[in-house]
C-alpha cells in the first residue's frame, strides 16, 4: 500500500487510546506525523490501550475499534490476527480494575500548631530549599536531587499554588503525591516524610490527614505499608511507578 487514506486517520478522533503503526518488510514501525501520503507499507499494527484517567472502553467503543480494524482490513485486502486477547471488553476490565488498584493520590497536610497562620519569615526561610522548586504552572514541587524525579507537590489548602511572600497568611500547606507516576514510591515517600518533620519542626507545625486528625507514627507505618503492596503490584504488571508506561496510564 502507498500513502495513508487505506488507513483511516481521521478516524483515531472517535476511538480514546488507539494508536495506528505502520512499516513495509523490517522497517521501523512509523506512525502520528510520519503517516502521510508517500509512505510505503504492507504491515499495519492497531493497538489499544486499556485503561486511563480519562476514559473506559465501553461497549460501544469496542464495537467501534472491531468496526475500524474490519474497515481497515477490507481497504488494504488484509490477513488479519490478533497479537492479543481479541476479547477486548474482557481484557479492559481487568487492566482497569488494576488502574483502580494503583490509581491513589497520597494526601497530608500540615497546618500550624498554635497560631492562626504559619510565620512568614519562617515560610520563606522553609521554601528556600534546593529540593523545592516552582514548576513552570507555578507549583512548589519537592524535587529528588539524585535524580530530578518530582516526589510531591506543595500546595495551599484549597489546592492552588502558594504564594510565599512577606504579605503571606498560609494557614497550612498540602502535600499531595501522584503514587502511579512517583519513581521508587516507597523510597520517595520516605523522603517526603522526612520533609514532612522538617515542615513542622521549622513552621511550628502539626501534620494531619484530609480530616485534620493528627497522624502518628503508627499511621504512617500503615501508609507505608500500604504503598509496597502499590508499588509490587505495579511492579507485578511490569509498569514502573513513574514511568512513561505508567504516564500512558495515570494522566
Amino acid at each position: 500500500q502507498n500513502g495513508k487514506s487505506s488507513i483511516f486517520i481521521e478516524s483515531l478522533d472517535n476511538l480514546p487510546g488507539v494508536s495506528v503503526y505502520v512499516r513495509n518488510d523490517n522497517e521501523i514501525w512509523s506512525t502520528g506525523e510520519a503517516l502521510d501520503e508517500s509512505i510505503r507499507y504492507n504491515q499495519v499494527l492497531i493497538v489499544q490501550q486499556l485503561a486511563s484517567r480519562k476514559w473506559t472502553i465501553t461497549n460501544d467503543s469496542a464495537a467501534l475499534l472491531i468496526s475500524y480494524i474490519e474497515k481497515i482490513n477490507s481497504a488494504i485486502d488484509g490477513n488479519l490476527f490478533w497479537l492479543t486477547n481479541s476479547n477486548i471488553l474482557e481484557e479492559a476490565k481487568l487492566m482497569d480494575e488494576f488502574r483502580g488498584d494503583v490509581d491513589k493520590a497520597l494526601i497530608l497536610k500540615v497546618t500550624p500548631k498554635s497560631d492562626s497562620s504559619f510565620h512568614t519569615g519562617a515560610l520563606e526561610d522553609f521554601f528556600n530549599k534546593s529540593d523545592i522548586k516552582v514548576n513552570n504552572k507555578l507549583i512548589h514541587e519537592f524535587i529528588d536531587l539524585e535524580n530530578k524525579n518530582v516526589i510531591c507537590q506543595l500546595l495551599s489548602l484549597s489546592g492552588k499554588p502558594l504564594q510565599i511572600n512577606q504579605e503571606s497568611f498560609i494557614q497550612g500547606i498540602v502535600l499531595k503525591m501522584d503514587v502511579p507516576n512517583t519513581p521508587n514510591i516507597t523510597h520517595s515517600f520516605n523522603k517526603m516524610i522526612s520533609l514532612i518533620k522538617e515542615s513542622t519542626k521549622k513552621l511550628n507545625g502539626v501534620l494531619v490527614d484530609t480530616s485534620n486528625k493528627k497522624i502518628d507514627d503508627d499511621y504512617i507505618s500503615r501508609v507505608y505499608v500500604h504503598l509496597k503492596k502499590v508499588e509490587q503490584k505495579m511492579l507485578s504488571k511490569k509498569i514502573n511507578p513513574g514511568s512513561d508506561n505508567a504516564l500512558k496510564i495515570f494522566s
